[in-house]
């Protein structure tokens, strides 16, 4: 009997460990498809294309995006549109702790490169 019962706790060990496995692969396979699509799907909606950056832990999920200042003075719901779409696409995403930070693109230095000229050969005669 005591053998019976050990083998069943380590089996139920086993189980919850193989079942935790399994919704980590969930969560990692949702959260690239979500580093693909949100960035187009925000392109297409804001009509610009954010920097993104997301943080997956085991039971909370960081989204860190970078705008420029012209839109996130013309947008004032992003945080709130982007856990929308996460909770309608991305179910097994919307039950972890969820975290939407937004911050301003640094602003490019447009550099003009000269073009190079071409040295002049002395001829000597």
């Amino acid at each position: 009997m005591k053998k019976f019962l050990k083998n069943l706790v380590v089996l139920g060990i086993l189980a919850m460990g193989g079942y935790c496995v399994y919704k980590f692969v969930v969560r990692l396979k949702q959260t690239l498809k979500l580093d693909k699509s949100l960035p187009l799907f925000l392109k297409n909606t804001m009509g610009e294309e954010p920097g993104i950056q997301i943080n997956l832990q085991f039971r909370s999920l960081a989204i860190i995006l970078k705008f420029s200042a012209e839109t996130l003075a013309r947008e004032t719901d992003i945080e709130q549109f982007v856990l929308e779409y996460i909770e309608d696409f991305y179910p097994a995403l919307a039950q972890m702790a969820l975290t939407v930070r937004l911050e301003e693109k640094p602003i490019e230095k447009e550099v003009a490169l000269e073009p190079e000229q071409p040295e002049s050969e002395d001829t000597e005669s």
